[in-house]
């Protein structure tokens, strides 16, 4: 914010994705090297855009350029971060998993985890939600006058709307059977369910009337909060509390720097990883 401030422009999605690295760093632990460069070693990886077209050669390639980011994170930023935490724990999950008895490469394993689920859906959440907010202007004066509560109730329900991950795979662990317009259908015990979240939470049944519409006291407190966005059962994300969260106190500041505007609508390209949207280059000024 504060360079914002000084600079009178900024990148909102580059903002968010410093916003969501710093959090992601000091949860799991990776505090002993640079925040700048690890953040661009994790973008580098995790931003794909649509490769469905790409040719096997392209593919090719961007799998070699993956592995060099996934050596490049392990040695400059895990590895230097299990080193310290073997000298002194802290809370944090590294500390944790060290305690567990994981070997470095499971350490490794569990920090990409945490980058894809907390770093990259919170980076494109939060411009998405800024982008539907700067829109309408009575519901950027209900998100900043309103309390904690009220700013997430607002953020939920864009996330329903906009999940970041448009699809969820579960595979079913016994017979299941499902009435569907007079019909039974019968899914085996074994079968990878393919869930489309987007269709799930538009549902009019769960979401009621107007199931399209942003109504952020559409949420009375029967439904789940964003709805299907963070999964549900055994596997809900764990990180949902944060996510929210974060985003709502970086929305509540950056929607209290005066004449805030964005001058550039920002580009939007699809992510075959993780089903769902990528925004970039959404200018913002101030001042």
């Amino acid at each position: 914010m504060e360079k914002l401030r000084r600079n009178g422009k900024a990148d909102l999605s580059e903002m968010s994705l410093e916003m969501a690295v710093a959090v992601a760093a000091e949860i799991l632990g990776l505090t002993d090297s640079p925040l700048g460069p690890m953040q661009a070693r994790l973008n580098s990886f995790f931003t794909r855009g649509d490769r469905s077209k790409a040719s096997k050669l392209a593919l090719g390639l961007y799998a070699v350029m993956n592995n060099l980011a996934l050596l490049a994170f392990f040695w400059k930023d895990v590895k230097p971060a299990i080193k310290a935490r073997k000298k002194e724990r802290k809370e944090d999950v590294i500390s944790y998993l060290i305690d567990q008895g994981y070997s470095d490469a499971d350490i490794l394993t569990e920090c990409m985890t945490y980058g894809a689920a907390g770093i990259v859906t919170t980076r494109e959440f939060i411009c998405m939600a800024a982008w539907h907010i700067m829109e309408r202007d009575e519901l950027r004066r209900q998100f900043i006058e309103t309390d904690e509560a009220g700013r997430i109730a607002i953020l939920e329900e864009i996330l329903r709307l906009e999940p970041v991950v448009g699809a969820l795979y579960r595979r079913a662990l016994e017979d299941i059977e499902l009435e569907h317009e007079g019909e039974t259908i019968r899914i085996p015990a074994g079968t990878l369910i393919d869930m489309d979240i987007r269709a799930a939470n538009s549902d009019p049944t769960v979401a009621g009337e107007c199931p399209f519409q942003l109504k952020p006291d559409r949420n009375d407190g029967k439904a789940l909060q964003g709805q299907m966005s963070f999964g549900d059962g055994h596997h809900r994300c764990p990180g949902a509390t944060v996510a929210m969260q974060e985003t709502a106190i970086f929305l509540d500041r950056l929607f209290r720097m005066p004449n805030l505007k964005m001058t550039a609508a920002p580009a939007l390209a699809w992510n075959t990883l993780t089903v769902g949207y990528e925004l970039r280059k959404a200018v913002i000024t101030v001042g």
